[in-house]
């Protein structure tokens, strides 16, 4: 396992910019309350880790690496939740409303 925790591990992987990682932060709260008893642990690029520093929700903030795009892999290596913001709203585009 790349990931060792006494707790199981809810991860979150928001990457692609200062604001996205600011606005992702409003969901910690929702997320601690349906995981309790889990550790929040956000993988931001080291530039924005910042907008985290002091947010006594996260547990541990972890440089972002390319192998955490990968979910298969990171739930075979010690994460039991994952989370990638970026999927359902910058990489897939399943929110696009229909023009009427």
């Amino acid at each position: 396992e790349l990931f060792k925790s006494d707790k199981p591990i809810l991860f979150f992987l928001i990457k692609e910019s200062l604001g996205d990682v600011f606005i992702a932060t409003a969901t910690f709260e929702d997320l601690k309350s349906r995981y309790p008893d889990h550790v929040l642990w956000v993988s931001c690029e080291p530039q924005y880790a910042s907008v985290l520093e002091g947010n006594i929700l996260v547990d541990k903030v972890i440089p972002y690496n390319p192998v955490f795009e990968n979910e298969l892999v990171m739930l075979a290596n010690g994460i039991s939740v994952f989370i990638h913001a970026a999927i359902g709203s910058q990489r897939i585009l399943n929110y696009l409303s229909q023009k009427d």
